[in-house]
């Protein structure tokens, strides 16, 4: 059983006692002036649609989680200084490849190349980052679009098994495309 699954079950069960149910034999039970009593269709209804709210909650709390990871994964779990970092290293980079540097642009890739010790020029690390900076967004691009697409569409389920079909889908492709961007 996954982590979402004894998550949801545990939600689950603990909804149903604070509303003072009771679930045996596969039964949910409630108590009333006369005792425990199986719920009217009525009942089971509504509880039906607490369930399907429920779960529609985790399958998008699911859904970020993953996004999220997936995102950690590509920038290789850069933390929030070396992200900024790489947002100014972007700009830098387009400044300098489109002739647009100033000076401290130029000094500042110059020290970089410096302390990296691998024969660049400004231009070549420039180059670098500016590729590196565009496979990064557009990966995250797709990974945003995947995300909106997906949390908009678990609000159309119904069904349990739609929701975890739409789950699963979504984990593949997402998977998927960490493989094809790995190399980037």
């Amino acid at each position: 059983m996954s982590n979402a699954d004894l998550r949801l079950k545990m939600r689950t069960v603990n909804a149903l006692y604070q509303c003072g149910a009771g679930i045996k034999a596969d039964h949910i039970l409630i108590e009333d002036k006369e005792g425990w009593r199986v719920l009217t269709d009525k009942e089971e209804q509504e509880v039906s649609a607490a369930l399907i709210t429920l779960q529609k909650q985790d399958a998008k709390t699911t859904v970020a989680e993953l996004a999220d990871t997936v995102r950690a994964q590509l920038s290789h779990y850069a933390n929030q200084y070396k992200l900024s970092g790489w947002s100014d290293k972007s700009q830098r980079a387009q400044r300098m490849l489109t002739e647009t540097a100033t000076d401290d642009d130029i000094a500042i890739l110059q020290a970089e190349c410096d302390a990296r010790l691998k024969q660049e020029t400004p231009e070549q690390l420039a180059q670098k980052q500016a590729e590196k900076a565009q496979a990064l967004a557009k990966s995250v691009a797709v990974i945003d679009g995947m995300e909106s697409a997906t949390l908009d569409d678990i609000d159309s389920k119904q069904k349990a098994s739609t929701l975890q079909t739409l789950l699963d889908n979504f984990q593949a492709q997402i998977t998927a495309l960490l493989k094809i961007t790995e190399g980037t």
